[in-house]
């Protein structure tokens, strides 16, 4: 098991991939667009590639009961992820980051052209994983675009474990028209937010290992 034991370490990671990012910048063709990753795909690529690239026929995963605020625990363990490259694996399920910004029907249709959909959030380890990447607001599975104020997950569960903001959902207040579409915020541990569908927002993809 190792353990990245302190935030400042994750900030060294980002730094890394802020500079490795801006040294492509410099490389506009294809071929190097194609190298650009995101920081989850590259702090999954650090972890397989560099933590566990001594055991053969190992995946490198996040550990799911020890992942707090303040560091990562990985864990090799053996087999594939069962997840797509860039893909970050994480209890059964694998997670993507959209790269552009968008509705948050864009977004959904950006997961189902991958095979997935967006997010079901339904533990609070999952809440602390996802939590844990320091990103914009993005769309979460979850809405009351059927009927409103009945909030249900895209895969037709109903809600019932809520990370709600504070006031929310409020429905824009009567200020800011229909909010139907719910943001994960990254803030305060993470929360939800009910926003306009047309609110440009990244999403985050989810579907199950194989």
């Amino acid at each position: 098991m190792f353990e990245l034991r302190t935030v400042q370490t994750l900030m060294l990671l980002q730094l890394l991939h802020t500079r490795i990012t801006d040294v492509l910048k410099l490389f506009p063709d294809t071929k190097h667009e194609e190298q650009k990753m995101t920081f989850h795909e590259f702090l999954q690529n650090f972890c397989s590639f560099r933590l566990c690239r001594l055991k053969k026929g190992t995946k490198c995963v996040f550990s799911s009961n020890v992942l707090i605020m303040s560091f990562f625990l990985f864990t090799c363990i053996p087999g594939k992820t069962g997840c797509p490259v860039g893909w970050i694996y994480f209890r059964s399920s694998c997670y993507y980051f959209s790269g552009e910004s968008g509705s948050w029907d864009k977004a959904r249709n950006f997961c189902k052209n991958k095979g997935a959909d967006l997010v079901v959030m339904n533990s609070r380890e999952e809440k602390k994983f996802i939590s844990a990447f320091k990103k914009k607001p993005v769309w979460i599975g979850l809405s009351d675009k059927a009927e409103e104020g009945t909030f249900k997950w895209v895969d037709g569960s109903p809600l019932t474990l809520k990370f709600w903001g504070g006031r929310q959902p409020d429905n824009g207040g009567g200020e800011h028209g229909e909010e139907d579409c719910v943001q994960f915020v990254f803030e305060y541990s993470g929360i939800w937010n009910d926003a306009s569908c047309k609110t440009s927002s990244q999403g985050l993809c989810e579907k199950r290992a194989t």
